[in-house]
């Protein structure tokens, strides 16, 4: 029985797919005691999914990964193939099989996992998979309406975790609002001076640029009169040409000018999977520094997901080992249950593999290795925030920031959840806020490259 409260939130419709009866029962239950979330259907494998899928359109499916006649893989790439509208999340259970079906079908476009928990205690059980559902609930109640999961890229607005959506701000080159150009309320206050910067072009001092018939009463003052001097163009901000068009530079102290970082860091969470490869398969070779990766996963994953992308990208990946010197050229990924960080030695930087408490409920957590990071290189780092729920990876960046790194964060519009990257720019710390199809090309600008052979 659905319960409707009186808050203005919509009602979430949501399905269940799995042969198991216990489990389908189960999980059933616990989203129809959930404030604001009905239940239409129950599916007991792949092909009854879709059928029920198709006619009801639910706004999302808690899909078993093992199921006969249809399983959950081949059920969700259906999905993908037809366009539905609907969110995914993935129920598995902790074997490496499950694992590598998990990671797949996250890499695919699957929202998120729901790890079946293993214990002897029916009520423990019962209490792990009501956390985890109430999580991705807050998450689709988040994107509901905004973020077809299987459109084409051009098609998906931005996705943010708001009560409310904030005002579209018109882009120059667009002749009419969209809602794929809103921007936060922190982007809105640096959208002027992005334009300003892309106006101001690099002059002879004493001249003054003419007026873009654009925008010229927004970004430019009227012309003094003739007896009086002209004000001298400057720039305000350094701005790279090359990034000009989607790079926005807050009012925030510069990152720090060192010939080369030491490490590049990355936190990322839902929908994480398939931004890294993404981000990943466009990674220059040759970069002559580690780069360090924490996933929001559970144990087993973090060792698909890095074997996944070694063998789709160029560069090599690996699940972190506790103790080993990171190499140039090398990305290493958090085991997922446990914590990484890293440490400096005579030799280089050396990482370590802890199992201290989970810090704000992450665990591998985002700010711990880059609170890490910060101890070890200071500014001499680039921290990069990629989709994810919630505010992980905010602390560390703000270490980093002030210690002169630069701190770039994944843009609205191609977020999954911008949830995280979001924390970054309302709280001026990003330094570039970029497209994900542009962030390995600006890594490539930033970190001169050089030969090496990755092993």
């Amino acid at each position: 029985m659905t319960r409707v409260t009186g808050s203005n939130q919509a009602v979430i419709r949501a399905m269940v797919t799995d042969d198991t009866s216990l489990y389908r029962r189960t999980i059933a239950d616990i989203l129809d005691g959930m404030d604001n979330v009905e239940v239409i259907a129950a599916a007991y494998d792949g092909e009854d999914c879709l059928v029920q899928a198709s006619k009801l359109l639910p706004d999302f499916i808690t899909m078993d990964i093992q199921m006969p006649r249809r399983n959950g893989l081949s059920t969700l790439e259906e999905i993908k193939k037809r366009k539905l509208p609907i969110h995914v999340v993935m129920v598995c259970s902790e074997t490496e099989e499950s694992a590598e079906q998990t990671v797949q079908a996250l890499r695919m476009g699957a929202l998120d996992m729901i790890l079946k928990p293993n214990g002897t205690d029916f009520s423990e059980n019962k209490r792990s998979l009501e956390q985890q559902l109430a999580n991705h609930v807050q998450t689709v109640r988040a994107l509901k309406g905004r973020r077809n999961p299987f459109a084409p890229q051009a098609e998906i607005p931005s996705a943010e975790p708001a009560a409310s959506a904030p005002p579209a701000v018109q882009q120059k080159d667009s002749p009419e609002p969209s809602s794929t150009s809103s921007l936060t309320a922190a982007e809105s206050r640096i959208a002027a001076r992005r334009r300003r910067a892309q106006d101001e072009s690099p002059q002879t001092q004493g001249e003054t640029e003419q007026p873009n018939s654009n925008n010229a009463q927004e970004d430019i003052q009227p012309a003094p009169a003739a007896q009086e001097p002209a004000p001298v163009a400057r720039r305000k901000y350094q701005v790279d040409p090359s990034s000009i068009e989607r790079s926005i530079e807050p009012a925030i102290s510069r990152p720090k000018k060192s010939a080369i970082p030491q490490c590049i860091c990355i936190g990322v969470s839902t929908g994480g999977p398939q931004s890294l490869g993404i981000l990943i398969q466009d990674f220059p070779l040759g970069l002559p520094l580690p780069i360090f990766i924490v996933q929001h996963m559970p144990p087993i994953f973090t060792k698909s997901l890095a074997d996944h992308l070694n063998r789709s990208g160029k560069i090599r990946v690996s699940e972190a080992v506790d103790g080993e010197m990171a190499k140039d050229g090398h990305i290493y990924i958090a085991p997922g249950g446990k914590h990484m960080r890293v440490d400096r030695k005579p030799s280089g930087l050396q990482i370590q593999i802890t199992n201290d408490p989970p810090v704000g409920a992450c665990k591998p957590s985002v700010d711990y290795l880059f609170e890490s990071v910060e101890r070890c290189v200071g500014g001499d780092a680039i921290a990069i925030i990629l989709t994810g729920m919630g505010a992980d990876g905010l602390a560390g960046c703000k270490k980093l920031h002030a210690s002169g790194a630069r701190v770039i964060a994944q843009n609205a519009e191609t977020c999954v959840v911008y949830g995280m990257p979001r924390q970054i720019v309302d709280n001026n710390l990003a330094h570039e806020i970029l497209p994900l199809s542009e962030i390995a090309s600006r890594i490539g600008q930033l970190v001169p490259k050089r030969s090496i052979v990755c092993n």
